[in-house]
């Protein structure tokens, strides 16, 4: 209907109520708290990004907290609980709730303690496969798979790739010797199978040290290479060490898991510890706007015109303040507050996604209402489904009257669209498009038709467009 009038307020209280006066307003919620630039004489803005930090925090550990809560303990929701809105709480509970906002945080840090170590568990868990998979072509070799040497001999354990499965490998390290001039080698070269793949021999190679330099040379050749993994242990006996770190692993991520879903019957704290943090971010990014001295405080911004006495008058009840203000004062900067009746109000949202009126604007909002349900119903123009919108609508409406604001603005729009929808489609005859001749002319042999109270827009189209 039109642009509420928007005053300007100052408040200017004791430093002993600011926390009080701060709540009332915020609870209000009438006030949109703002920072002009005035210079008040002895006063000084205060510092609370310690304060600040620590509360984005808290509330950024709790919603970890709820979606690791809500991992492991998923809370059952109806398909239509989303509209139930927000739960109302007594005063009894919120102080009890309040007062158990340290031991939520304590709860909190250790869900997400017990979630990261599980995460390094699972980490070391992998690692220990992936281990003990390296190791599975090594497990029947007798000596550590650090050993390099004995007394009078070299040792070399690693692989070579066998692309000719007829050849052992015996020859392929003869042919090599022969091919690098090394035939002294295959006298005094001891080879030692431990496994093999489809395409890789695993072995353990042991010649004189003497011979260690040339061995090496052909070894290099024949494309051998070291172990991808090793350790100063007899495999079988790392593979042994392993096996047992993975079953502790495993335990451990099922003791993380268990103690998690023990706090699942904290999920209404976490909640509210949530929508509390947010709160008091809101209250804080107040209070450094705010300007104060010792004993006093200065807090401005801006709210309707219509509400600045009931305000008033409920802050010098209670305390001793004082409040100014500059009745029906539009700066450029000033929010836009629209007042709109039950039929208009819905569209509002459709408007600011466009653009809200600007200062000495008209509202379009109760004109755009009436084309905009007009136009819907004409668009669509089908007595049955405007009639289904209607009745979901209203049965929605009615079961959840404590739904959000903008989803119930929503539903009432689509209420009075499907409203327009039946009157247009009343006049056009349509009912679910044709299916009711479609229906009746296949299954029944009679062809039923409902015929239009004006015209058909399908058989006059030039009608419709005139």
């Amino acid at each position: 209907m039109a642009v509420e009038a928007v005053s300007k307020i100052t408040i200017a209280g004791l430093i002993k109520d600011r926390k009080e006066i701060l709540d009332l307003v915020q609870r209000l919620g009438t006030v949109e708290v703002r920072d002009f630039g005035e210079d008040f004489t002895g006063l000084s803005a205060t510092n609370v990004d310690k304060k600040l930090e620590e509360l984005k925090k808290m509330r950024k550990n709790a919603l970890k907290g709820l979606d690791v809560l809500n991992k492991y303990t998923p809370e059952k929701r109806g398909l239509l609980s989303s509209l139930n809105g927000l739960k109302e709480l007594s005063l009894e509970q919120y102080i009890e709730m309040e007062e158990s906002i340290q031991r939520t945080a304590e709860d909190v840090d250790l869900i997400l303690n017990l979630e990261r170590k599980k995460e390094e568990l699972i980490t070391n868990l992998l690692k220990c496969s992936e281990n003990v998979e390296k190791l599975q072509e090594w497990k029947n070799l007798k000596i550590p798979m650090s050993t390099t040497e004995t007394k009078t001999t070299k040792v070399f354990i690693g692989s070579i790739k066998q692309t000719d499965t007829k050849k052992s490998v015996e020859s392929i390290f003869e042919n090599t010797c022969i091919q690098c001039e090394k035939e002294e080698l295959l006298k005094y070269v001891h080879f030692e199978i431990i496994s093999k793949t489809s395409d890789r021999v695993f072995l353990v190679v042991i010649c004189p040290k003497h011979l260690a330099e040339a061995a090496e040379v052909v070894l290099r050749k024949t494309g051998f290479s070291a172990p991808v993994y090793s350790c100063n242990d007899i495999p079988q006996n790392r593979i042994s060490e392993l096996n047992q770190k993975i079953s502790e692993c495993k335990d451990g991520i099922k003791d993380c898991e268990d103690r998690i879903k023990e706090k699942g019957g904290i999920r209404r704290k976490l909640e509210f510890l949530i929508d509390y943090s947010s709160t008091e971010i809101d209250k804080y990014k107040a209070l450094s706007i705010l300007k104060e001295s010792k004993n006093t405080f200065v807090i401005s911004g801006y709210m309707a015109s219509k509400k600045v006495s009931q305000l008033e008058n409920l802050l010098k009840e209670r305390w001793l303040c004082s409040i100014e203000h500059s009745s029906g004062e539009r700066l450029d900067d000033a929010p836009v507050i629209l007042s709109n009746n039950r039929f208009s109000a819905p569209v509002e949202g459709v408007l600011e996604t466009f653009s809200l009126p600007a200062k000495g604007e008209t509202d379009p909002t109760a004109i755009m209402a009436i084309f905009y349900y007009f136009l819907f119903g004409i668009m669509l123009s089908d007595a049955a489904y405007g009639l289904l919108m209607v009745l979901i609508c209203y049965f929605l409406l009615r079961r959840f009257p404590k739904m959000k604001k903008n989803t119930q603005k929503a539903l009432r729009m689509y209420f009075y669209c499907g409203i327009s929808t039946v009157f247009w489609g009343v006049m056009f005859g349509g009912y679910f498009g044709d299916a009711i001749q479609v229906i009746s002319s296949t299954f029944f042999g009679q062809e039923i038709k409902i015929k239009p109270l004006w015209f058909s827009p399908i058989k006059e189209p030039m009608r419709m467009l005139m």
